[in-house]
């Protein structure tokens, strides 16, 4: 029973807000504008005009962009409570929330429907509720740190004083660099990252592209690795 109330409990208003306003203002990543993943105002629209906008400032002047998007390989499901909760607690979250939400985590109840066939429940190890109002904020967190690294990396696109190199909706990563170079190295911060966490990308479904001056996009020739994999 007691469950059911946490899960109602998440998904009431006052709740909710309050967990997301506090998120929102406790991320470490310095370049917030590209997170529009943290935002409940904006969408993924947003995100892509931003990194149109970087993409379109190098090209402008004579510069080519490479290009790295990401996928991730059913990433909501791969996510530690530990690390999680560890995270909100580094946030500075109050001890008492941080405790409803690992009980939370650690009392959901899942079961698996296959051809009208309905499984036993079972509880799962790790992973953030599919389609919960919070997971994505939760999710978010537990990412912030590889934005900040990015951002701190000194490598990659940038306008400015400001490093530009990474761009998120969700799960979804896209990584923007001046040279092969610097791009093969955000993406070797990315993998040990993740390598970290519990999370894979799937390499069959990321890919890299080059914008060149003359402002045509294509595939780069197949010298950028993701762990050891050669990415179209």
């Amino acid at each position: 029973m007691l469950p059911k109330v946490i899960n109602k409990i998440e998904d009431g208003f006052s709740f909710r807000k309050y967990i997301v306003n506090f998120l929102k203002y406790s991320l470490k990543s310095e370049n917030g504008f590209k997170f529009f993943w943290f935002s409940l105002d904006l969408v993924a629209s947003a995100s892509f005009f931003a990194l149109k906008n970087v993409i379109n400032h190098y090209i402008v002047n004579g510069s080519t962009v490479y290009s790295c998007f990401l996928d991730a390989s059913k990433a909501f499901d791969c996510v530690i409570h530990e690390k999680l909760c560890s995270k909100l607690l580094d946030s500075k979250m109050p001890v008492h929330l941080v405790k409803i939400i690992y009980f939370w985590l650690k009392n959901q109840v899942y079961n698996v429907s296959w051809d009208g066939i309905l499984s036993k429940t079972f509880v799962p190890q790790k992973s953030v509720r599919q389609g919960g109002v919070l997971s994505r904020y939760l999710f978010n967190i537990y990412m912030d740190c590889l934005g900040e690294l990015l951002d701190n990396a000194g490598i990659g696109c940038r306008l400015g004083n400001n490093y530009c190199n990474n761009f998120w909706y969700a799960d979804d990563l896209c990584l923007v660099a001046p040279s092969r170079r610097a791009l093969q190295r955000l993406i070797d911060i990315c993998l040990t990252y993740v390598q970290n966490h519990n999370i894979a990308f799937n390499c069959k479904k990321t890919v890299c592209m080059k914008f060149s001056a003359k402002g045509e996009a294509s595939r780069m020739t197949p010298d950028i690795r993701l762990d050891n994999y050669v990415l179209d």
